[in-house]
């Protein structure tokens, strides 16, 4: 499928790349690279059908009937006119639903942990939007965070650094107070200039390492651009 899309020289390896542009040479098939974004974004489709008010184990499965016949469709149908990943999952998912009543659907949960922690972030942000998209649109942003704090959280880690990251982690989006910079002084035996910098640091690491993640999802410089700002504006509009 060639289209009339375009691929920036840096996003010609993403994943998302490989599906909507199927002449790109990449690391990935097509079919592997919408499998793997497929499987990394169960959370935005079932927040969605929470919304419209099905019962979890109900979510559950129509989530995983329409990732599993997502993941199967071929490059061809993605249309080239679709530059963005989360743009293309909520389409399919809105034409599933229409497509497919949703009260006929019924799955047995084979994955009750996966259940239990997709339930658990969507209590979190459960009210925080009156629109089902506007859900879609903060859990796909909170997928992406979550897999950024995870990667910084390890590579903490790995820098044996745990006990700083444990304790900077709460004031990633926020200032701390300064009662709290000064427990944060003594807790770690640093100066608070000190802290000050490895807080910095870990913001902008955390910065770029969603945008790594991200990038996956997009295939130039412009949409990765785009999708930053409508992952902000759903993180920072929920309150």
């Amino acid at each position: 499928m060639s289209g009339s899309a375009t691929v920036d020289r840096g996003f010609s390896g993403t994943r998302w790349s490989a599906v909507s542009l199927a002449s790109v040479t990449g690391a990935f098939t097509p079919a592997q690279a919408l499998a793997a974004l497929c499987a990394r974004h169960r959370y935005p489709v079932y927040a969605l059908l929470r919304h419209l008010g099905h019962a979890p184990a109900r979510a559950f499965g129509i989530a995983s009937a329409f990732l599993e016949g997502t993941q199967r469709s071929a490059a061809a149908e993605v249309p080239p006119a679709v530059p963005r990943f989360r743009q293309f999952l909520l389409a399919r998912l809105e034409e599933y639903l229409a497509r497919e009543p949703a009260s006929t659907t019924e799955r047995i949960v084979d994955d009750a942990d996966a259940l239990v922690a997709l339930e658990a972030r969507y209590a979190h942000d459960a009210g925080r939007h009156d629109v089902p998209t506007q859900a879609f649109k903060r859990a796909f942003a909170v997928d992406v965070l979550l897999h950024a704090l995870a990667r910084l959280r390890e590579e903490a880690q790995a820098a044996g650094h745990d006990a700083m990251y444990a304790a900077l982690v709460p004031f990633l989006a926020r200032e701390p107070e300064p009662h709290e910079r000064e427990a944060l002084a003594r807790a770690l035996g640093a100066k608070p200039s000190i802290i000050a910098t490895a807080l910095d640091r870990l913001r902008r690491r955390l910065h770029e390492l969603a945008s790594e993640y991200l990038a996956d999802t997009v295939s130039s410089s412009d949409e990765l651009a785009g999708e930053q700002a409508e992952m902000f504006a759903a993180l920072g509009g929920s309150g």
